[in-house]
């Protein structure tokens, strides 16, 4: 199969997508560009077509290309593989990517890494370039803390741990309530503006614009679209339904991305960088005094002050600053 053949099979699969399926844009350009990498590495290897695909030059082709990428990323380019041969006539068990086994995607711990004040200023830019949702998330997890699995549900089919009722927005206050926190712990974290400001714009915006469409293209019957606006609704919705944990994992890697942070961001840094700016909130160019560790325990959802404690600890950089007269 020449260059040229792998190309029309790219041309012709993306017709396909386009024409025949339900994806986004967003969604068929990642794809797209995981086979053009793996089609451009098949080539460089002597592979002629998908019919002389192994096992063993998929598991290869994933393998060298892991490093520094998180095990959802590695497996998302492993699905894209598994379509592209699919469209080539390689399906089921006789599809060799179907049959390396994908890369356990392990919660990341509850610490994380705190971002700089300037890498948090660059996320804050990518999601606002790339929509309210993109805004409104990022905000709701630096300004209030929560754990990723506290305002997402697993898979689709289980229960939203974050609904509209949970959230409270007035002209000068708002909260959020964490139903289901880490131990069943029930709590309550104030919403400063950004986040506030983020979520109205988010809720009266993007949000009702998008379950309009899903009424329009007879997804959701016009009936049941009042419920999606009341308290007992998702808060954060995809193109298709609540956002699973694996969407908002995704999205956040993606604003990281686009950041061009060194490292691959994920929601527990943004958790990080919420508590670290309450203990220490100089870093981030707030005047105020940082919270007893009581309090921010308190708010992170820590059974244990020590656990707040280490977010406290200082960086070398945190030492030059407090020393520099």
């Amino acid at each position: 199969m020449s260059k040229s053949l792998w190309a029309d099979l790219l041309d012709s699969w993306a017709a396909e997508m386009t024409t025949e399926t339900a994806l986004s844009e967003r969604s068929i350009r990642a794809y797209l560009a995981d086979a053009e990498a793996f089609a451009a590495w098949a080539e460089a290897q002597g592979i002629e077509g998908p019919e002389q695909v192994t096992t063993a030059d998929v598991r290869e082709w994933r393998d060298s290309g892991a490093a520094g990428k998180a095990p959802s990323t590695v497996n998302r380019r492993l699905v894209s593989v598994a379509l592209l041969l699919d469209h080539a006539g390689r399906t089921g068990r006789s599809n060799p990517a179907r049959r390396v086994p994908r890369l356990t995607d392990v919660a990341p711990s509850d610490e994380g890494r705190a971002l700089t004040l300037s890498e948090w200023r660059a996320v804050r830019r990518a999601a606002e370039a790339a929509g309210q949702l993109e805004t409104a998330l990022v905000c709701l997890l630096r300004y209030a803390g929560p754990r990723v699995g506290e305002i997402a549900p697993e898979t689709a089919r289980d229960p939203c741990p974050l609904l509209l009722g949970d959230i409270t927005i007035g002209p000068r206050s708002g909260e959020v309530v964490i139903r289901r926190g880490k131990g069943a712990k029930r709590r309550r974290v104030p919403l400063v503006l950004e986040a506030r400001e983020a979520l109205t714009t988010y809720l009266d915006g993007e949000r009702r614009q998008r379950l309009d469409a899903w009424v329009i293209r007879g997804r959701l019957p016009a009936a049941q679209r009042e419920w999606w606006d009341g308290p007992s609704a998702p808060v954060i919705i995809g193109e298709r339904g609540p956002l699973t944990v694996r969407g908002v994992r995704h999205i956040v890697e993606r604003l990281g991305r686009d950041a061009r942070l060194p490292y691959t961001l994920g929601p527990h840094d943004l958790r990080a960088t919420f508590i670290t700016a309450l203990v220490d909130p100089e870093k981030y160019g707030l005047r105020k005094e940082a919270m007893p560790l009581h309090v921010a325990a308190r708010l992170a959802g820590h059974a244990s002050v020590d656990t707040t404690a280490r977010y406290a600890a200082p960086s070398l950089d945190d030492l030059a600053r407090w020393m520099d007269d």
